[in-house]
Formats: C-alpha cells, structure tokens, sequence
C-alpha cells in the first residue's frame, strides 16, 4: 500500500481475512485500497464484511470496478454464518436502541413494570373485575400476546425496509424478519422475569410446574418465526396488506381469551376457540403459572407440529422466490 499498489494490496488482505476472519484490520485497509482504485462499491461491502462477517463479500471480486445496476441472485452460505449475521445484527439494533434513551437498558425493565401497573390498577383496583387472581390470569394472557403482537407488527414490513440492503449484498430476504424476531425475544425475556416477580409478590410462588415454561415459550417462538416470516413474504407482493395487519393483531387478540375466561365460552364452541394457536398458548400459560399444572401436551404438541409443517412451507416458498424479492421490494 506504500507503493500504491492497489490491486496486489486488495489481493494480500483477502489473504489475511481468508485466515484471520475477525481481524477488523483485513476489512478497513482493503477498503482504504478499494477506494483508492475508484472502488466504492467494494469499498462499501468490505465495511459491511467488518461489522457483520466476511459472508457479505461472499461471489464479489475485488477487481471489479464497475458498478453493476442489475441485481444479483443471493448465493447459498453456511446457516452457521447467517445465524451468526441474524445474531449481529439483532444485537446491534438493541444496542441501538437502547442508546436512543436516557435510562438505556433500564428503560427495558421500567417499561413492563409500567405496562403491568396500569392494569393491576385499572382491572384490580379500580374497576374489581373478575374477582380473585384475575389479574394474574389477565397479565399471563396479556404479556405473552403483547411479544407476539409487537413482533409481527414490527417485522411485517422489514423486508420492504431492508430493499437498501437487498440490493447492494447477497443476503436472504428470510434475514430481515428473522432478525426482528431475535431482537423481540431478548427484550422478552425481561419482560417475563418481571411478570414472574410480579407472580410471586401476588401470591403465585414458583413450583416444579414452571418448568413446563420452558416448551411453551418455544413453541410460541417457533410459531412467531412462522407467521412473521409468512406476513414480511406476503407484503412486498401485496403492499395494501400492511394496513391491516395492526386490524388482524388486534382481531386475534380479542379472539384468545385474554380479557375473559374459558367458563364464558359454550363448551361445543370451545374446540374451535382452541383452534386459533395463539388462545392455545396462552392457555397454557395459565395452566403454568395461575392453575399449577402441566401444560396440555397434547393441545401444546398440535400448535408446535403445525407450526413446523408451517416453517417447511415457508422456507420452500423463500427459497423459490428468493430472486424475485430484489426486483419487487423496488416495483
């Protein structure tokens, strides 16, 4: 780089990133070279390489200097790499995020205080609904359907917000509403320990049957990842659709039993009331935390094999239109 020599420089820091990946040193004086040469383009991806992988430069040659309009069909990676630039991703925006605010990560945990206060005052205090433990059976509803509605609104339009991207790197479209999906659960996951502090100070204190937890929040999880990445699909093909997913949240949240019992619903429409996945998870979150029993294995083991047939459909259809994505999210 002393002498200037700009192609044999890019040439020997492809070298050093093929066998020292994280270095950061490999990306940033490769794109002082690839500038040099009039490169912007590759200078561009190779800052994009450093923050989330070498994956980014992935089919690009390094002598190419031309700027090329036509779009490119994504290539195949490792699923260890897209994870890792998911993972990357998702982190970055929570940090993000968090520093948009004064009080930065607390505002995580102050925020589900608040939001379960309001109800504890509203429904228990002032206006004496549903007798004892009915805000613990309200909050145990409504805390797990607020991740699910925050998640799906969130990521419905992601791969609309992410054609910028799409169209300068080889990346899946799957990317975009996967890395919402990430970035919900690890706010989640404060959100549930507040609920279980709140439990335990309502009288609700923790036994073995929280264990059961643990498969109900992945099926849950599973079957967000499904409907998130089916809506994003479905959007950029059908753009008026995005007015009525908040509509379709709010449909679906009135549908799930959260703000009634199960003795309010006639017993020949119950099956079909447990036909939408959602009132079937939430059901058995209840069981857990308000009822002390097992979670329905038989009701919990139907939502988690329809939602991985649904994921089989899914990454099918992203597969066979993944080169059209880049085309319609410009239309």
């Amino acid at each position: 780089m002393t002498a200037h020599d700009w192609s044999t420089a890019l040439t020997r820091w492809e070298i050093v990133r093929s066998r020292f990946p994280d270095h950061p040193k490999g990306y940033v004086r490769a794109a002082e070279a690839a500038e040099a040469m009039g490169n912007s383009r590759y200078a561009r991806q190779l800052k994009l390489a450093r923050e989330y992988g070498n994956a980014w430069l992935e089919g690009q040659s390094s002598n190419d200097n031309e700027v090329h309009e036509a779009i490119a069909l994504p290539r195949r990676r490792t699923l260890r790499t897209f994870w890792d630039l998911v993972w990357t991703k998702a982190r970055l925006n929570l940090k993000s995020e968090a520093s948009q605010n004064h009080l930065r990560y607390l505002w995580w945990i102050l925020d589900p205080l608040l939001y379960m206060a309001v109800f504890y005052i509203v429904f228990g205090l002032l206006m004496e609904r549903g007798g004892p433990g009915f805000i613990a059976y309200l909050l145990t509803g409504l805390v797990p359907f607020q991740w699910f509605a925050k998640t799906v609104n969130q990521t419905s339009g992601s791969i609309l917000s992410g054609k910028g991207l799409m169209n300068k790197v080889r990346i899946s479209p799957l990317f975009f509403p996967l890395v919402g999906v990430v970035q919900n659960t690890g706010k989640q996951a404060l959100v549930f320990a507040m609920l279980g502090v709140f439990l335990i100070l309502y009288g609700l204190p923790p036994t073995i049957h929280w264990l059961g937890f643990i498969p109900v929040v992945a099926v849950q999880l599973l079957l967000m990842t499904v409907v998130c990445c089916l809506v994003a699909m479905i959007i950029p093909f059908i753009r008026d659709l995005s007015n009525l997913v908040p509509t379709g949240v709010q449909f679906v949240m009135f549908s799930s039993g959260i703000f009634y019992t199960l003795d309010r619903i006639p017993e020949k429409w119950q099956s079909l009331f447990f036909a939408n996945p959602i009132a079937n998870i939430l059901y058995q979150y209840r069981r857990i935390f308000v009822e002390n029993q097992w979670p329905d294995w038989s009701m919990l083991g139907w939502v988690a094999l329809g939602a991985v047939i649904g994921l089989g459909i899914v990454l099918w259809l992203y597969r066979r239109l993944e080169s059209v994505f880049p085309r319609v999210v410009l239309e």
